[in-house]
């Protein structure tokens, strides 16, 4: 029996096996290569010594190698040009979950996304799981918010996050401050009124951070998402609450000119009082 033709096949797979590997690492290997130079071009010194903290070019790579694996050379390939338009914080970002990072950032509107990175880049770990499960919505929200966006996507998931990455900072600051009491709502009221909130957007959240007790019951978010429009306005007409504040003199010098009518009243009924008790005597 012939057993040549066998014998080669196998040989040829030995051989070719290792070459397909060494192909794969060479093409992350360049890529680091190249990725090194260009943080070291861009950034000189210190992009020099946050790389030797981050591991060199040996922690570059193996990161690279991870997107590969990961990616593809696509992956690779996105991944080098982040680096090299914002530099080591795009490695150190995408270090243990390169594919969530890279496709989250690449989404981003590309003023928000090296804000993103440092987001990603002071909690990898948080981040990453944050971002799998919640979506990019929770990366914009942190993004657009340091130290508060991330937090309100913990709290409030998907919807929390979409509404806060529409909120100015001190309406999603608000936002954080109740997101726990909101976090507690049933699910539909929830889901209510965090869709007020991003239609409404801060004249809602600045309605609930003045009065939290609306935020108690489900009842008392139902009553309020019923007549906010009433309560904030429409339209650009304002609401009962606008008018109040925009007219304080108005509604002063009602309040004043009632006074004066009941005084001048008590007045009144004081002098006729009087002149009776004299009548009868």
């Amino acid at each position: 029996m012939n057993h040549k033709p066998l014998i080669l096949s196998c040989l040829l797979f030995v051989v070719l096996q290792p070459a397909s590997s060494q192909a794969q690492v060479g093409t992350a290997a360049r890529a680091a290569v190249e990725v090194v130079e260009q943080l070291a071009k861009r950034g000189g010194a210190t992009a020099t010594r946050e790389l030797a903290e981050l591991g060199g070019e040996v922690a570059v790579r193996e990161v690279l190698e991870q997107a590969e694996r990961e990616g593809g050379e696509q992956l690779v390939k996105a991944l080098s040009e982040q680096a090299g338009k914002y530099g080591i914080i795009a490695v150190q970002a995408a270090k243990g979950s390169p594919k969530v990072v890279v496709e989250a950032v690449a989404k981003l509107p590309q003023e928000l996304a090296e804000q993103g990175l440092r987001a990603i880049s002071h909690e990898p770990a948080a981040m990453q799981k944050l971002i799998s499960e919640t979506g990019q919505e929770a990366l914009e929200a942190a993004a657009r918010h340091p130290g508060v966006g991330s937090q309100i996507a913990k709290t409030l998931g998907k919807e929390g996050a979409e509404t806060a990455a529409k909120l100015g900072d001190d309406a999603a600051l608000a936002l954080a401050r109740n997101a726990d009491a909101i976090a507690a709502l049933p699910v539909a009221e929830r889901s209510s009124l965090l869709a007020a909130m991003r239609n409404g957007s801060a004249k809602v959240v600045a309605f609930l951070e003045k009065h939290p007790k609306a935020l108690l019951t489900a009842a008392a978010v139902t009553a309020f998402i019923a007549g906010k429009e009433e309560i904030l306005g429409i339209n650009g007409q304002p609401g009962t609450l606008e008018r109040l504040i925009k007219e304080p003199v108005r509604l002063t010098g009602m309040v004043v000119a009632a006074l004066v009518g009941l005084w001048g009243l008590l007045k009144l009924s004081f002098a006729y009082r009087s002149l009776r008790k004299k009548s009868s005597i």
